[in-house]
């Protein structure tokens, strides 16, 4: 039996692991990471550029 372990989000792992048991896969879900908002103010002044890190930055 071919398996996967996925450690991302409870949202991310639902929505990814379709492609994987398609292919046959036995799915391990271990959702390491959670996403939560921060609230925070951007500095004031002038910026040249911004950069985030992941696509859920």
């Amino acid at each position: 039996m071919k398996r996967v372990l996925l450690t991302r989000s409870k949202d991310d792992i639902e929505r990814d692991r379709k492609p994987f048991e398609k292919e046959g896969f036995e799915v391990i879900a271990l959702p390491l990471i959670q996403d939560v908002p921060l609230d925070f103010d951007m500095p004031e002044g002038p910026f040249d550029f911004v950069l985030f890190q992941s696509q859920k930055a």
